[in-house]
């Protein structure tokens, strides 16, 4: 049977539980037709308009078996039904679109909705006492009382519609002629409208029309599927009713009540649902100054199941949302999808495609595969998942579990490949079942390359980890001694700890790919490092992240500011080119440590340049298996929370939180870059605190500062606000005679804007805005921590000193212009991107051009020296 309008009057609760249908409002659809229902015929070779008797059979056909059938004799609305029915009070009267129905006598007649889409012409009383809902709908489609007094009523709490132009309740024309307060219209025994508006309630004919019909009571959910756990608000309507009340389930149901929500007010309010199931909320309006009353119900499925069984959804063809779904098919979602829970039959795959997500607000139960693929793509859980299959989570994607992980997958079981991220939110989540949990970590490496590690998993071995290491290459860091010292290889990783390990053996000077592979069960939850920092010497302690995701340094920070200060020290095994013979010469070496600390990261010494030769600049996400060096305050454990795991990607340079800061970077002539920052940020001061001031952890053959307090700092945070007084010292180390460059490498903040960063040389007497162009000087080989600065004003210079002001490039029809507005300019090289040198001139001028068809069209660098021997580069575009 199709479904038809249902409204509640008076129904128990359990009545209401026991309707396995979904309530439709009256004026959203069209209800189906049921054996019995009735219609005017519709004859499209009539005039336009056919005009039928009430009572005539030839009026009307009749739903049968085997579909509209004309009426027989005796057969009419108020008479009797189809042949073979018995007799019933729920049939569905409509009059046809192009057809006019007279009702010439009086008449009482009992059956369910009338539906109107052409014309009655009431020439006598019709009362129908049975009609729950009277639908008036379409432009032609209008009920006419033809003469007075004239009475037409419906149930006592029934529905009246106006719907799709139509005109509704009227009166022949000239209509304010023959309307007047005689033609009603009843709900029940109640006068609802008139005519012309002397009902009770001062309703006119026009009135109900322009309203659209009577205030139907209009209960509405944000969702209509939803889940186990998740809020749904439930309001009601019309505004203005003289009261309300709803009916709703007696349990499964918690009320998150609010001022102004609750059964007896128009609102109800935000639900959530605890259990499974089709819950039935019905809403009871009553209008002002009568006592006319209607109901009307909806229905919210709770944790619907849907099934893809190979071609579509079981359930429609819309993409499940808020509902419960089964993979017995393999399927890849074709976008993000939000659900209720997932189970994967076994031999069945669900893939996760790069960009799409998966949210889950239950459980998962996985018996197949779950391919979670890069780039970007995630599963959310937000309470169990449950495994006997296999999931695979690749690059740059994760799987986040909010509580516990039940793993007793077969074959590959769990792997979290390189630069995945499994994480687990809540302390008091687990991880119970099988070992077969795997977590993949890449590091590029060459021969006697170290990387320092940390394991993700339980009951690890460092030779297992890394198997074709030699037997003496497996380190541990002294904090007393800030040395190195070697452990047995079949030394199990300590929770917490980070370990030095050597590149395998057989690699050769060619960096490639070092393949490591932890296995065991997961870390997971609230724990402290297995062995306490130890703040003797330096304080210095190489300890890692314990976790298979990456973790917030900053939140580290936070939980442990009582034991360690807010710095971190990473090796990255970036080698600097050594000019000499093969191999380079081995009397050089790098600073190999990039920092970060409140104020920033800064990049270890490496290549100026070069596919995968740049050190990464540390941000405050660290990798899971990476190992790091923390200092130590107190001899105490260092705490780990799930709360400090993240999915964000690292080793890329961010600005999410631009502070005022900038990075400044010397470049050698070998072509190496060692770079420092300056930052002024809350909660510094000028004054040495580890927290912003981190000293070089080692100190190369060229090595670049700022100097504090006799200290050589990589990274220096200063008091905040910018006072443009501030000098900052800076220091240099030159392995070797020749010409290098101080440039300004990125700037965040207040020097992003117009403010002036100006390199002092107080041995050259010259001052250069950074912001403008790079300093290039000639040093000798050794140590100076006295010859440069960094101020904020062109007039800090001093007595007796030029102030370099810069030297302009520009376009001058076909000339390329060099204008200096300080020394005259005394030669000048033009390279091309290659390095190749194009051009190279003496001068001894301040404007200079040459021709632009010289060259051909690229970009071109133009290294221009000032009197005095200081350079400026600048950028050109043909």
């Amino acid at each position: 049977m199709n479904t038809k309008f249902i409204f509640l009057k008076d129904f128990p609760c359990w009545n209401i539980f026991f309707l396995s249908f979904v309530f439709t409002l009256f004026y959203s659809l069209i209800p189906g037709q049921n054996i019995g229902d009735y219609r005017s015929k519709i004859q499209p070779a009539q005039p336009p308009l056919v005009n039928y008797l009430w009572t005539s059979p030839s009026t009307w056909q009749v739903y049968t078996t085997t579909g509209w059938q004309d009426a027989i004799i005796g057969q009419y609305p108020g008479a009797l039904t189809a042949p073979g029915i018995n007799p019933t009070t729920t049939y569905t009267v409509t009059i046809s679109a192009g057809t006019t129905v007279t009702n010439a006598t009086p008449k009482s007649i009992n059956f369910g909705n009338l539906i109107v889409n052409g014309t009655i012409m009431l020439n006598a009383e019709l009362l129908l006492p049975s009609t729950l809902n009277l639908i008036i709908s379409g432009a032609e489609a209008k009920i006419v009382y033809t003469t007075n007094p004239l009475t037409m009523s419906i149930k006592s709490d029934g529905n009246l519609a106006v719907l799709n132009g139509s005109v509704g309740l009227t009166v022949p024309e000239p209509y304010g002629t023959n309307c007047n307060g005689s033609q009603r219209f009843n709900i029940g025994e109640t006068i609802y409208a008139t005519c012309s508006g002397q009902g009770q309630g001062g309703r006119t004919f026009r009135m109900i029309t322009d309203q659209a019909g009577t205030s139907t009571a209009k209960p509405k959910a944000d969702f209509y599927t939803i889940c186990t756990g998740m809020p749904v608000n439930i309001t009601g309507g019309p505004n203005g009713m003289k009261s309300y009340h709803w009916i709703v389930p007696q349990s499964g149901v918690i009320f998150n009540s609010s001022p102004g929500t609750g059964v007896n007010s128009q609102n109800l309010g935000s639900v959530t649902f605890t259990a499974a199931g089709t819950y039935i909320f019905s809403l009871r309006v009553t209008e002002q100054n009568d006592n006319i009353s209607n109901y009307a119900s909806i229905a919210i499925d709770v944790n619907k199941v849907r099934t893809y069984t190979g071609t579509a959804w079981d359930g429609g063809t819309i993409l499940p949302k808020f509902e419960s779904i089964v993979i017995n098919d393999n399927y890849i979602i074709p976008t993000s999808m939000d659900v209720c829970n997932c189970t994967i039959n076994a031999g069945k795959a669900l893939t996760v495609n790069g960009g799409n997500h998966l949210n889950v607000s239950n459980n998962v139960n996985n018996n197949g595969t779950l391919f979670i693929l890069p780039t970007n793509a995630y599963v959310d859980v937000k309470n169990n998942v449950t495994n006997t299959g296999v999931i695979d989570v690749e690059a740059t994607s994760y799987l986040k579990i909010n509580n516990n992980l039940i793993n007793n997958g077969t074959g590959t079981g769990i792997t979290i490949k390189n630069d995945a991220n499994l994480i687990q939110v809540l302390d008091a989540g687990t991880y119970s079942g099988n070992t077969n949990f795997t977590v993949n970590r890449d590091a590029t490496m060459s021969k006697n390359n170290y990387a320092y590690w940390s394991s993700p998993v339980i009951a690890q071995t460092l030779v297992g980890f890394s198997p074709n290491t030699a037997t003496s290459r497996f380190y541990e860091y002294i904090t007393a001694t800030d040395q190195f010292g070697t452990v047995v290889k079949t030394t199990t990783f300590n929770l917490g700890n980070g370990y030095a390990i050597m590149a395998p053996s057989d690699f050769t000077t060619t960096k490639v790919a070092f393949k490591g592979i932890f296995k065991g069960a997961p870390n997971t939850g609230s724990v402290t490092s297995f062995k306490s920092l130890s703040n003797d010497g330096n304080g210095y302690n190489l300890v890692g992240n314990p976790y298979p995701s990456n973790i917030d340094f900053d939140l580290l920070f936070a939980l442990n500011s009582d034991r360690i200060n807010q710095v971190a020290y990473f090796w990255t095994n970036v080698d600097p080119y050594r000019k000499g013979t093969t191999g380079g010469d081995p009397a050089y070496a790098g600073n190999g440590y990039a920092i970060y600390n409140g104020v920033g990261g800064v990049a270890a010494t490496s290549p100026d340049g070069g596919p995968g030769m740049v050190s990464p600049v540390p941000t405050k996400f660290i990798k899971l298996g990476q190992g790091f060096i923390v200092k130590a305050t107190a001899a105490l454990p260092l705490i780990f929370r799930n709360s400090i795991r993240v999915t964000t990607a690292t080793n890329f340079f961010s600005k999410m939180a631009a502070k005022d800061r900038f990075w400044l970077k010397l470049k050698t002539p070998a072509e190496n870059v060692n770079t420092i920052l300056i930052g002024y940020v809350q909660n510094a001061t000028n004054g040495f605190e580890w927290d912003y001031d981190s000293p070089l952890f080692a100190i190369g053959s060229d090595s670049f500062y700022s100097i504090l307090d006799d200290e050589k700092l990589g990274i220096q945070g200063r008091a905040y606000p910018l006072d443009t007084k501030d000098v900052v010292m800076l220091g240099t180390k030159h392995f070797e005679t020749g010409k290098y460059t101080i440039s300004l490498s990125e700037k965040e903040g207040v020097f992003a804007g117009e403010q002036g960063i100006y390199l002092k040389d107080k041995d050259a007497k010259t001052l250069t805005n950074l912001s403008e162009g790079d300093y290039i000087f000639t040093a000798s080989a050794g140590e100076y921590t006295n010859r440069f600065e960094i101020v904020y004003s062109a007039t800090a210079l001093g007595v007796g000193a030029d102030v370099k002001k810069g030297v302009q490039v520009y376009r001058d029809g076909g000339d390329f212009v060099m204008k200096s507005t300080g020394k005259s300019i005394t030669s000048y090289e033009l390279y091309d991107m290659s390095g190749r040198m194009i051009m190279n001139q003496k001068s001894n001028a301040q404007e200079i051009r040459f021709g632009a068809d010289q060259l051909l069209k690229g970009t071109y660098l133009l290294n221009v020296q000032l009197e005095g021997g200081e350079r400026v580069v600048r950028k050109i575009i043909k």
